[in-house]
């Protein structure tokens, strides 16, 4: 009886002084004024619910570095999330870091101006749950900078953008993640000097039909090293296999640039549209073609290893090909709108594709070779690189406005 006794009251302790913490900064956070910052203090706290902010203004969340201020939410027991943050404008959080979650480590909604600075988010547990887990997720915001920060073992993104405009990514980390970045129906956004490394699909940039936002485009890539994406998936992602450097699908005005694609054994660079899913949808406005594509001056190599037999298109390519995928694989599906005279397409809607070292170029040509899906032992392919060169207007450097931070 005694010894129960002490555990009781050892756990009513324990549980007192995690309750206190999260209390007194959930309270800093509802009296935060304009212009204030709500600092974190070094150490290692557990948190049992999420921390929830709504409807602030110029409010900065500050630890004492990422390896000293540790939120840990391993021990969660209530809420979905780390921090919920809705309907706000010029929100900071720098330098602490987050350990364990159940749906997204940072839930963003509705943000104009929003800063990450030397945040690190992981999972230290194998964590079962039937929600998203991502990393960071941004959804429906505008004007956001993500810099210095770190992204592990996510199940479904490391850095997840949704339905938003008007963003940079850069000097991240994205490892072990089933996605490292995704892109999804949202533009003006720059994705450069990052390293993507270890995920089951590095950048994963797509547009799908019945959101609010429709389109992706006016998105750069560039000066990021994306190597060894071939570990296993945990999320059902429209059309995502595992072993995947760049995934564009349904996307125009997208730059591929000076970027290192290394040893991604089913895609270095993959181009489709998305008819590739074979799903049906009921969006009359719904754009489901990619087209002007610039990839250029890209490094490309690759083991001899076979793609993944998860996903239709891996199996398809290990009979065609066994180990010795290409490294830009496109479906040769072009919008019917922009086809001209004598069946052309101008510059500005290809597919550009120029000076990408010991890179190997397919041209899958799916609605002639798939007709009847699938025919892949007798499907004639284009490799011939030269049909995709041509030359695109670059894209214009995104430029964040309405915080001091940029």
């Amino acid at each position: 009886m005694k010894m129960k006794y002490l555990l009781s009251l050892t756990f009513m302790f324990y549980s007192f002084c995690l309750a206190e913490f999260e209390k007194n900064l959930q309270l800093k956070l509802i009296l935060a004024e304009p212009g204030d910052t709500v600092y974190i203090e070094a150490g290692f706290f557990h948190m049992l619910g999420d921390i929830s902010i709504k409807n602030k203004n110029n409010i900065v969340i500050q630890g004492s570095g990422s390896s000293k201020s540790i939120l840990s939410f391993n021990e969660q027991v209530s809420g979905l999330n780390g921090f919920e943050v809705l309907n706000c404008k010029n929100i900071t959080f720098q330098n602490f870091s987050i350990q364990g979650y159940r749906g997204s480590a940072f839930q963003c909604e509705n943000i104009v101006g929003l800063y990450f600075n030397d945040i690190k988010i992981e999972h230290t547990k194998n964590i079962k749950y039937q929600n998203g887990l991502n990393g960071l997720n941004i959804k429906k915001c505008e004007n956001f900078l993500i810099e210095y920060c770190f992204s592990n073992s996510a199940k479904n993104t490391g850095f997840s953008i949704t339905e938003s405009k008007n963003g940079i990514i850069r000097f991240i980390g994205s490892e072990h993640n089933s996605i490292g970045i995704k892109i999804q129906n949202s533009s003006n956004i720059d994705i450069h000097s990052n390293n993507i490394l270890k995920n089951a699909a590095g950048i994963f940039i797509i547009n799908i039909p019945d959101l609010s936002m429709q389109g992706t485009k006016k998105i750069r890539v560039f000066d990021n090293i994306i190597k060894n994406n071939n570990s296993p998936i945990n999320t059902s992602s429209i059309g995502l296999s595992s072993g995947t450097g760049i995934f564009l699908m349904a996307v125009e005005e997208i730059e591929i640039f000076n970027n290192t694609i290394l040893d991604n054994n089913t895609f270095g660079t993959a181009i489709f549209s998305y008819l590739i899913t074979e799903l049906d949808t009921k969006d009359s406005e719904y754009i489901p073609y990619s087209s002007s594509i610039n990839l250029y001056d890209n490094i490309f190599r690759r083991s001899r290893e076979i793609p993944s037999l998860h996903t239709e298109l891996g199996r398809i390519l290990f009979l065609k090909f066994y180990k010795d995928i290409p490294d830009i694989i496109y479906d040769g599906v072009i919008n019917p709108k922009y086809r001209g005279k004598y069946d052309m397409v101008s510059d500005p809607r290809r597919v550009c594709i120029v000076d990408n070292f010991e890179a190997n170029y397919l041209n899958l040509n799916i609605q002639r070779n798939f007709k009847s899906w699938y025919k892949p032992l007798i499907a004639r392919y284009n490799t011939d690189e030269n049909e995709c060169n041509c030359t695109q207007k670059r894209i214009q450097e995104v430029v964040i406005r309405n915080n001091k931070q940029f």
